[in-house]
């Protein structure tokens, strides 16, 4: 009888344990996506671990991860969501590839920034008619249409004297720095906004990235615990086309822009003071502001 009874305990544990044969353990410490994060990237990041990415997986994109896809390619993940940002979730478009090349038929990677902008914007809130133009309107001028994401700081010695005059009291003073963007920065941006002195470098490293150019160590802190990523690697974000926009409308959306100069009491001219300081541009960030609302009023 034992016997027996052995027998048929023997063959349910081979059936149990050849019906658990594909089953894959999880981890005791499974990654959790930041509330931020997107569930392909999420997915995507997951699968660069097990091949040995030494990566998080969050589902925030960023350097490490676009790297990862580089250094551990995965046919499965075609195009990979860590070089090409997806569509808005919501499948709500923003705005179309054909109204992008209408407003800036000299950039380069029109359908690049089409797919960051529906991804983005509607995260953000920059959503209708109004809103939408005027963010495209003002960050067109602040970035070159969108092709500039680092501050140029190659000034001349008397071009220094002219907008720092505090720093640079007199051509000789300036010409140490003339055309050295590094020094410069270095100097400009020392003992304020978070940063330290001239020779702690951090001037240089948190000078102004993103299509509104965000500037000094505070900011970018700021910003990196807004997005749940380390403040090395927003930097860094901020530099690429998907980090440029998002910092750009996370600076909106921190303002408050859209509630102060746009949906009660439009405001065109406050709005370009909030984000410039001044209105250097007005003409060609109205243009451009009408041209959008233009195209998007018509679609």
């Amino acid at each position: 009888m034992l016997d027996m009874l052995k027998g048929l305990l023997d063959e349910k544990l081979e059936e149990v344990s050849k019906s658990f044969s594909d089953v894959v353990v999880p981890s005791v410490t499974e990654p959790k996506m930041s509330p931020k994060g997107d569930p392909k990237i999420f997915e995507l990041q997951k699968k660069l671990i097990a091949r040995g990415a030494k990566i998080t997986a969050d589902g925030l994109d960023g350097p490490a991860t676009r790297k990862a896809v580089k250094d551990f390619p995965d046919g499965t993940a075609t195009p990979s969501v860590a070089e090409k940002p997806q569509p808005a979730i919501s499948g709500k478009q923003v705005i179309s590839l054909e109204q992008i090349k209408a407003l800036f038929p000299k950039h380069k990677d029109p359908s690049g920034l089409t797919a960051a902008l529906n991804a983005v914007l509607p995260k953000y809130d920059i959503t209708g008619t109004e809103r939408v133009a005027c963010f495209l309107g003002q960050c067109s001028q602040e970035s070159a249409q969108f092709s500039v994401m680092m501050e140029n700081l190659n000034y001349s010695a008397e071009g220094l004297c002219k907008i720092w005059p505090k720093r640079f009291p007199s051509v000789a003073a300036a010409q140490p720095y003339h055309r050295n963007p590094e020094k410069i920065a270095n100097k400009v941006y020392c003992d304020r906004m978070g940063n330290g002195s001239e020779a702690s470098g951090d001037g240089w490293k948190y000078r102004g990235s993103g299509f509104i150019q965000i500037t000094g160590k505070d900011n970018y802190t700021k910003f990196s615990k807004f997005i749940g990523k380390p403040l090395d690697e927003t930097v860094e974000y901020c530099r690429t086309l998907l980090g440029a926009l998002e910092s750009a409308c996370w600076f909106w959306k921190e303002n408050r822009l859209s509630e102060r100069f746009i949906d009660v009491n439009f405001d065109f001219m406050g709005l370009t003071k909030a984000i410039n300081g001044g209105t250097h541009g007005l003409d060609s960030r109205q243009k451009m502001y009408n041209l959008a609302r233009s195209l998007l009023k018509n679609s």
